[in-house]
């Protein structure tokens, strides 16, 4: 495996971001094509729905005291904007609000 696959891979691995975003990210760079599809090629379904739900729980911490309609909102729109698409935005963001209600 190549140096900048590596470099790829880890920064999936530790940053979890989406395939489109890393894509995206290495346009600006010398990186050959093939390359950036190898390391996308890693990341998988799985790997985004750990990453989504890890950045939820997270961000929900921060919410305590708001209504779970508010939090659902806020965690669908953080989880957008990091990129991930609106079906597991929102799915997790349930998931989320929802085990924390049953608590």
């Amino acid at each position: 495996m190549s140096r900048e696959t590596s470099m790829f891979r880890a920064a999936a691995a530790t940053a979890m971001v989406l395939a489109i975003a890393l894509v995206a990210s290495a346009c600006g760079t010398r990186l050959d094509e093939q390359t950036v599809r190898e390391a996308v090629s890693t990341i998988t379904a799985e790997d985004e729905e750990i990453a989504a739900r890890a950045l939820a729980e997270r961000r929900l911490r921060t919410m305590q005291g708001l209504p779970p309609q508010t939090q659902l909102r806020r965690l669908v729109a953080m989880l957008a904007r990091k990129g991930f698409g609106h079906g597991l935005a929102l799915s997790t963001a349930r998931e989320v609000v929802g085990s924390t209600q049953s608590d």
